[in-house]
């Protein structure tokens, strides 16, 4: 059974396999008015909404790396998960006067401060006290310690040093305000020193997203039945410390040391967007602790980054444009996969871009791609962009099947250049240009250790000379479009 991904595909196969079958040879088939067109739209619609659609996410949610949301709840409770959600920052902040008190004041809990322009705001979460017995700091001012809570959910309150400068309550006496060095965040329970209270200093995070929450379940999946292998470090670290939002592994083999592996960690992003710093003694320590130690020590570094500042704009069918958050999750799960030490490559990600059913081009927009030296990660910038747009142009699905032949195994092309010869031949069409079968045929034909090339349509019947577009239309990719690599027998 085939699944269409929109209702357009849909129409247009139901379109197809009528005007095939010659039952209706004297029809005029250009009017979307006609009864006929109007009978097949209603028909394409309800195959689409009551068919399609339910069957596709069925099928999804059998296997966690294609399940969405809803039905990803239920297997981490599978697991004894639970999917992370946004949490605000705590951060440790000097407060007091620029001059020496007279008196003792009370700084009472909830006191709101902020960043320098007013937009970040924090609230302190205990009551302390400023008395005349306190110390002068190196500029003479007269502070004390205190945790403050960001009243936003996320990532957002991951400031950087010296941010906090605003008192947005009053407090009689109280003047100064300031986030110090940078923060290696703590997520071990402390004593305040003055109250005596539980509280601890934290990053913020964001919601957990789709990917991620597939990227654990498979490593729990993968991770638990055998114990000290690279999916078991990193799950546990995931698990464990809400921080890491990455996990680079590597063997005492790789290091050539025996006896150590690396754990290389990329923290959640502060409000510029730049990694914060875990606290790499923290989990070590997880990592030494009895139930957790194995043979190897392990070494655990905060990972450098380099930005990388790309835009990428996606024209889609009309029907087509997948949500932001998708387009988001796609750029996440492609540096997910990227190693220390690994270029960043904008055609492998324009690739994942273009064979999302319904895309027919993609301009790519290069601002900042460095290398990447040893022992640091590429993150995408703080400019870094991907953009759906739907066509101006109504679109053509072109549907057909391509088989590359090669001499032997070792000259088989990967499937993924294959389907770059694909996506470039699209992307050169433009409005009202026909596609041409016999063009992409000889564009794989010129690649070297290519024998030949057959080019079919789905049925198996011979493929048309052209594909007609006419002013207005663009052709695009259709879902059942196939190319394949094949070795002469």
């Amino acid at each position: 059974m085939i699944f269409y991904t929109s209702k357009d595909s849909v129409q247009q196969e139901i379109t197809k396999n009528i005007q095939d079958s010659n039952r209706f040879p004297n029809h005029k088939w250009g009017s979307p008015l006609s009864a006929m067109s109007t009978f097949i739209r209603a028909l394409g619609n309800a195959i689409w909404m009551f068919i399609d659609q339910p069957m596709v996410s069925i099928l999804k949610a059998i296997h966690p790396h294609t399940a969405e949301e809803a039905e990803l709840h239920e297997w981490l409770k599978r697991y004894g998960m639970n999917w992370k959600q946004a949490t605000p920052t705590r951060i440790y902040l000097k407060i007091g006067s620029s001059t020496k008190p007279l008196y003792t004041t009370e700084i009472p809990q909830g006191v709101v401060v902020a960043t320098g322009d007013e937009e970040i705001q924090f609230r302190t979460v205990s009551p302390v006290t400023l008395t005349d017995a306190v110390t002068e700091d190196a500029e003479g001012r007269y502070l004390v310690d205190v945790i403050a809570e960001c009243t936003e959910l996320g990532t957002i309150g991951n400031v950087v040093p010296n941010s906090i400068t605003e008192i947005m309550d009053f407090v009689d006496g109280v003047d100064v305000v300031y986030n110090p060095e940078e923060m290696i965040f703590n997520e071990t329970l402390q004593k305040h020193e003055g109250t005596g209270e539980s509280i601890f200093d934290s990053a913020g995070r964001d919601k957990e997203t789709i990917d991620k929450v597939r990227e654990r379940i498979y490593y729990k999946e993968t991770g638990t039945e055998v114990v000290f292998t690279k999916d078991w470090y990193i799950n546990q670290t995931l698990n464990n410390f809400n921080t890491v939002s990455k996990v680079i592994f590597k063997s005492s083999k790789e290091l050539g040391r025996p006896g150590y592996v690396q754990l290389l960690v990329t923290g959640a992003p502060d409000q510029d967007g730049s990694p914060i710093n875990v606290n790499t003694e923290e989990i070590e320590t997880f990592f030494t602790s009895e139930e957790n130690q194995g043979i190897a020590q392990v070494e655990v570094k905060n990972t450098a980054t380099v930005p990388i500042e790309v835009e990428y704009s996606i024209n889609f069918a009309a029907d087509s444009v997948p949500s932001q958050t998708a387009l988001d999750g796609l750029v996440d799960s492609f540096f997910q996969t990227l190693s220390d030490g690994e270029n960043f490559d904008p055609n492998k990600l324009q690739s994942i871009f273009l064979n999302i059913p319904g895309a027919g081009t993609c301009q790519v927009t290069i601002t900042s791609n460095p290398d990447v030296p040893t022992g640091s990660i590429a993150i995408p910038g703080p400019n870094f962009r991907v953009i759906g747009l739907a066509y101006a142009l109504t679109t053509v699905a072109v549907n057909l099947k391509y088989t590359v032949y090669f001499s032997t195994a070792e000259n088989k092309l990967p499937q993924e250049e294959l389907e770059s010869v694909v996506n470039s031949y699209f992307q050169t069409l433009g409005d009202g240009e026909n596609f041409v079968p016999g063009t992409l045929k000889a564009n794989f034909e010129s690649l070297a250790n290519v024998t030949s090339c057959e080019v079919l349509q789905v049925d198996g019947t011979a493929a048309p000379t052209e594909i007609i577009t006419g002013n207005g239309s663009i052709a695009i990719k259709g879902s059942e479009f196939s190319v394949q690599g094949e070795v002469i027998a």
